[in-house]
């Protein structure tokens, strides 16, 4: 019997928000070597200016469109669920990355991290890593010394707010993939 074929998501998810991003002047890079590989890294072209502009804020989600970081490692999670591993993963990636000689320099607020999970994980889960909700839904910050700089991300409870369509559409909740293609339906035009 042939071991079923595995889906390589964050693949797809990169190559998705490549072509959506490239547009509007982000560099999207999926697995980055740093030890072990990052799935999904998004660099922010800045050509003299500390912000993302109008048109970057439309193509960004929640959490990632307001943040001053220049650097975003994505940990992306589609089928697996939120867990300890999960975490310390994407926590040995920002310290490694954080180090590497061309970021070491760079202050702590360049690089920001998310776990990008389709999977909404359990309150009481969230509550043993010290994730707290944000002013934006479906993006969490840990209260823990440790886990500060590693966000959350809950594709299943982000708003059906047009900037938030790409990403929703690896969301596995049915009524949150169907908010999202009404969204992706607003933005194509006629």
């Amino acid at each position: 019997m042939t071991e079923p074929v595995k889906i390589k998501w964050h693949q797809i998810f990169a190559a998705m928000l490549r072509e959506q991003l490239q547009q509007v002047m982000i560099t999207v890079i999926d697995e980055l070597p740093v030890t072990g590989e990052i799935d999904v890294v998004l660099l922010q072209r800045l050509i003299n200016s500390r912000t993302w502009t109008a048109q970057q804020r439309q193509a960004l989600p929640d959490g990632i469109r307001d943040s001053l970081a220049r650097h975003f490692l994505l940990e992306v999670k589609i089928t697996e669920s939120f867990s300890r591993e999960v975490v310390e993963q994407a926590l040995g990636y920002d310290i490694f990355y954080r180090r590497k000689p061309d970021i070491a320099s760079l202050p702590a607020s360049a690089v920001a991290s998310f776990i990008i999970c389709a999977k909404t994980p359990r309150r009481q889960t969230l509550a043993q890593f010290g994730y707290e909700p944000t002013q934006w839904a479906g993006i969490y910050q840990s209260n823990k010394l440790f886990l500060e700089r590693i966000n959350l991300m809950v594709l299943n409870e982000l708003s059906p707010q047009p900037h938030n369509v790409f990403f929703k559409l690896f969301a596995n909740q049915l009524v949150s993939l169907s908010a999202s293609q009404r969204s992706a339906k607003n933005l194509i035009p006629d």
